[in-house]
């Protein structure tokens, strides 16, 4: 699936390890306790995770990580560039993600939400995701609490999945 956006045509596919920079670079932008690049190159490397990456004029403009531990599966970290949020990247990050998640016989997907991340909750809310419980003192810098939330049972949207595109 893609769509355009100000930046021109927006697609998911596999992120590459030639992206981790650029990735980085959001995740920089995004979070006040960010991953490290070793996090990234890490999660790459994994049989159980995959990293996707929102693709613009071959300008990364988001990414997605997703564990996949059939039956369930995590959402671990979605992010969009500054200026292209509001613009649906992050919808389409997750679409894709929940449909993979999906392909691989996921049926229950969890996450982790800061409290005040009213944006990423609504987000989260509108795909089907409940909160489920509380994570006390989950995140840092600053400390607040994780909002813990699931989608169940997890049913894909055969027209939406990540491209294979290079």
């Amino acid at each position: 699936m893609s769509f355009d956006s100000a930046a021109g045509e927006v697609f998911v596919r596999k992120a590459l390890t030639s992206d981790i920079d650029a990735i980085y670079a959001i995740e920089l932008a995004s979070f006040s306790d960010p991953w490290s690049k070793y996090f990234f190159n890490h999660s790459m490397a994994q049989d159980t995770e995959i990293v996707f990456a929102a693709v613009s004029s071959d300008r990364i403009v988001g990414y997605g990580c997703l564990s996949v531990l059939p039956p369930e599966g995590e959402i671990l970290n979605i992010a969009v560039s500054p200026e292209e949020r509001g613009r649906g990247v992050g919808q389409l990050l997750l679409t894709a993600m929940l449909n993979h998640a999906a392909g691989e016989g996921v049926d229950t997907v969890f996450l982790e939400v800061r409290e005040s991340n009213t944006a990423a909750r609504s987000l989260y809310e509108k795909n089907g995701f409940s909160p489920i419980g509380i994570r006390k003192n989950y995140y840092i810098k600053p400390t607040e609490d994780a909002v813990v939330m699931r989608k169940s049972p997890l049913l894909a949207d055969a027209g939406c999945i990540f491209e294979e595109r290079s």
